[in-house]
């Protein structure tokens, strides 16, 4: 399953760090690699966005459809793998690209880049912006180099990262901020056992969560405004747990087994409505866009077919006009 995200990012892993921060880590060079810009429907500024990214070995894109009505208003192109979405409190894009170990942020409705930042500590996969401080967490799946990845924070999603791992994690999936600030990321231990961690506010070590529910494989994670949502990509479950002192209690399950390999979603923001991206069975098929009722799950409510393996997703709302999530 592991391969999807993406060529490369498997070789070779060594050894991993102990639990804490690094030392920040020297960029390389910001380029462009002569990126298109790709296009964008006039009216997209004015909509709220339902961005999916492809990894797809022959369209390495980003769609951005209506989320209120499923059509397409434009593409973003440029990339090598394109991977996790997620936006700021401004909804403004970021997109992480493991092929160039590169985070490209757009405006929400925007088809051109404004700012690139380099990853230097890894390949990014999943990443999320703390609508507080605008801090960007993304997740490296592995590091350069040295073997198992690790999380880094580019404060005020700006300038060179600090860098974090985990002990009870290797291999890194999809990080989430929750409304004060703190940190979850979930992924793999060197055992192929899924872990949680957080990473508290202010704090400089992560935390192993302590579960009351075995996730068999770990998809996207996402903070609802009072659970912490935990996909399981081979259960075809959302779990939402409550967090306290460092114990993640089930409260209740999603069941999302109707699309084959869901890996990022989103959450409306009045918890009615579950959007997720089904990667499909591995050669593209079944892959789409999945709308459910939140948190009820089982048949759809509306899908987007014919999008090659979907695999990021995020909605960007509208400035000044939030969506209510009612369909």
């Amino acid at each position: 399953m592991m391969k999807r995200l993406g060529c490369g990012l498997l070789a070779a892993a060594l050894l991993c760090d102990c639990g804490g921060e690094r030392p920040p880590i020297n960029p390389t060079v910001v380029s462009f690699h002569g990126a298109a810009a790709g296009w964008m429907a006039p009216s997209a500024q004015r909509q709220d966005l339902l961005y999916v990214s492809l990894v797809d070995p022959n369209e390495h894109e980003v769609l951005a459809y209506s989320y209120s009505g499923q059509t397409l208003l434009g593409t973003l192109t440029g990339f090598d793998y394109p991977q996790a979405l997620c936006v700021d409190a401004a909804q403004d894009l970021y997109v992480t690209d493991n092929g160039r170990y590169q985070i490209s942020e757009f405006r929400h409705g925007g088809s051109n880049r404004i700012k690139v930042l380099v990853d230097p500590a890894g390949s990014p996969l999943g990443c999320a912006v703390d609508s507080i401080s605008g801090d960007l967490a993304v997740a490296n799946f592995t590091s350069k180099g040295v073997g198992g990845g690790n999380l880094a924070i580019y404060r005020h999603a700006k300038g060179i990262p600090k860098v974090y791992v985990s002990d009870a994690i290797y291999y890194y999936w999809f990080p989430a901020y929750d409304s004060a600030g703190d940190l979850f990321v979930d992924g793999l231990n060197e055992g192929s056992s899924v872990a949680l961690a957080e990473l508290p506010h202010g704090a400089h070590k992560f935390h192993t969560l302590k579960l009351d529910q075995a996730i068999e494989y770990p998809g996207g994670i996402y903070w609802d405004a009072r659970y912490l949502a935990v996909g399981d990509q081979r259960a075809g479950e959302i779990y939402e747990f409550a967090i306290s002192n460092f114990t993640a209690t089930l409260e209740k399950t999603t069941n999302v087994s109707t699309a084959d390999d869901l890996f990022e979603f989103w959450i409306s923001p009045d918890d009615r409505v579950l959007v997720g991206a089904a990667y499909g069975d591995g050669h593209g098929d079944d892959s789409g866009v999945y709308y459910w009722k939140y948190p009820r799950g089982g048949s759809p409510r509306h899908t987007i077919t014919g999008v090659p393996y979907a695999s990021g997703l995020v909605v960007s709302l509208a400035r000044g006009a939030p969506a209510n999530g009612r369909r």
